[in-house]
């Protein structure tokens, strides 16, 4: 009986954490908004120290909420139904902030998004309606339907109040089709590596007739393509003739720096770790084919 209550008890501090820390991630968008929409002379509305406050306030929930980061994600996977007392507290918040419009907005669709991240669908609806429900009441308490069709506002309100269902559906089908993709992931693989040994033939054929480099893992029949240049081809011949570089540039009359740029570009176009590498190339019986 004390484990249970103890664990109810942990399970709701979890959630009060949650909702805090969640609250201080968005709400501080909604304030940075409200600031940046603002349309007074002095850039903070009429109550500058109200809104300072609040600020101060919002970035410690900021700061509280990167400190609690992965309580929060455990309490969401826990307690997706948080998601909707998130967006309705953020409705609140909003209110009282007189704050309607294109924050009210950014705030919601951003409890939407956690709501899609978190919830199944029903509770991903049930959040739509609260934020729909929120934002018609919150936007009658402070203006009539004549001053908002006076001042132009109606089509911007329809707007918003299209803009939650809207959005929650493609992000609900974006989630179907990941949830789609994920579970078949593993099927496909299978597949792709079951029909592999059929199709890699018709593959290097066709890489290898353009001309194009293509290097196969080891133990496989067909020749391996390499990209050279013929000066990059006689100075690896040169090295397997067990010449040094100095004498493999003496020989073929150029700078000892330009045999070591072919052997460098070699070894990168061959996959070889050292020289000795590069030179066992030659002797492979298919050298002359191996190279373009």
């Amino acid at each position: 009986m004390d484990r249970t209550h103890s664990e109810q008890r942990r399970l709701a501090l979890d959630g009060l954490t949650a909702a805090l820390a969640l609250s201080g991630w968005v709400a501080l968008g909604s304030f940075v908004l409200a600031v940046a929409n603002s349309q007074s002379d002095d850039g903070l509305g009429e109550h500058p120290v109200r809104r300072i406050t609040l600020g101060v306030l919002l970035l410690g929930f900021f700061v509280f909420a990167l400190w609690k980061r992965r309580a929060v994600w455990a309490a969401l996977t826990r307690r997706p139904e948080l998601v909707v007392v998130l967006a309705a507290a953020q409705i609140a918040a909003v209110a009282a902030d007189e704050v309607v419009g294109g924050a009210y907005v950014a705030v919601s669709l951003t409890s939407l998004g956690l709501a899609v991240l978190a919830a199944d669908d029903r509770l991903v609806w049930a959040c739509v309606a609260v934020l729909e429900v929120g934002f018609v009441v919150g936007l009658l308490s402070r203006y009539s339907l004549a001053e908002l069709a006076d001042d132009g506002e109606l089509g911007g309100v329809v707007s918003s109040i299209v803009k939650f269902p809207v959005v929650a559906f493609m992000l609900l089908a974006i989630r179907r089709l990941f949830n789609r993709f994920s579970d078949g992931a593993g099927e496909m693989l299978m597949l792709l590596r079951a029909g592999a040994p059929a199709l890699t033939p018709a593959l290097d054929q066709a890489v290898a007739s353009r001309g194009a480099p293509l290097l196969l893992g080891p133990g496989e029949p067909q020749p391996i393509v390499i990209d050279l240049t013929p000066a990059e081809v006689r100075a690896v011949e040169g090295l397997a003739a067990g010449r040094a570089p100095k004498q493999i540039a003496f020989d073929q009359g150029v700078t000892l720096a330009t045999i070591r740029t072919h052997l460098k570009h070699a070894k990168r176009k061959t996959g070889a770790r050292t020289l000795r590498e590069l030179a066992a190339f030659v002797a492979r019986p298919d050298w002359p084919r191996v190279t373009r």
